[in-house]
């Protein structure tokens, strides 16, 4: 995993990637958070607590595949040594904001629904689909004109990818499940854990996503995606 640039553009960058954080994932968290809290409320009413879980993980996965956006955007501006990358962050994320949410849906149901099928196709159609939104910031380009890239970048690099995926997941997991073990010693007050939580998001998930994106730079960079050949397969619509 390519992690020393990430390293440096997430430090080097805070202050401006800690206000995308607040203009865009504070949001995303507050509204999830209390979308998640209705659900629970229903399915404890009701009786189907799998019914709050599954809102979670459901909204969870779709408000962070928005999110990741402008941090994309922003690294490869970084890397790409771009002008005003703060702005060309904002503006790439109003941009492509409601095309990235459609396919967030699809990307989390479908994944969703494979993972509870048969596993392996969840695995297969996460990976597979997961490069869009960055290939989509790479060539600047709606998610419907560069399918073909993002697979075939991901049918190359396939493992990796998964890796990648995993690896950052369970980081993630850990340091969520350390912070509310080290919370739960100090007090049992939820809007403490709430609060924790969404600060841990706030400053890790930007990381996360810019080691990921400078990974897919690197391979991007490194295959023939520039051939003409590509570009003629990508569906024009």
């Amino acid at each position: 995993m390519y992690i020393n640039q990430p390293l440096k553009i997430y430090f080097k960058n805070i202050e401006s990637i800690l206000l995308i954080s607040f203009l865009v994932l504070l949001p995303a968290l507050l509204f999830h958070n209390y979308v998640v809290n209705v659900c629970y409320y229903i399915a404890t009413v009701y009786g189907v607590p799998f019914f709050g879980d599954l809102s979670n993980i459901l909204f969870l996965l779709v408000l962070f595949t928005i999110c990741q956006t402008p941090f994309i955007t922003y690294t490869f501006g970084e890397i790409n040594d771009k002008e005003n990358k703060l702005k060309l962050s904002l503006g790439m994320f109003m941009k492509y904001g409601f095309s990235v949410f459609l396919f967030a849906i699809l990307y989390t149901v479908l994944s969703i629904l494979g993972l509870l099928a048969f596993v392996i196709p969840g695995i297969l159609i996460m990976v597979f689909l997961f490069p869009l939104p960055y290939i989509t910031v790479l060539k600047d380009q709606p998610i419907r004109k560069v399918w073909r890239t993002a697979f075939l970048l991901a049918k190359k690099h396939f493992f990796k990818l998964l890796m990648l995926l995993v690896s950052i997941s369970l980081i993630e997991m850990l340091l969520g499940y350390a912070v509310n073990i080290g919370i739960s010693f100090i007090t049992q007050n939820t809007l403490a854990f709430v609060i924790c939580n969404m600060l841990i998001n706030l400053l890790l998930f930007p990381l996360l996503i810019i080691i990921v994106s400078a990974n897919i730079k690197k391979w991007y960079d490194m295959a023939d995606f520039h051939s003409e050949k590509i570009q003629s397969r990508e569906v024009s619509v």
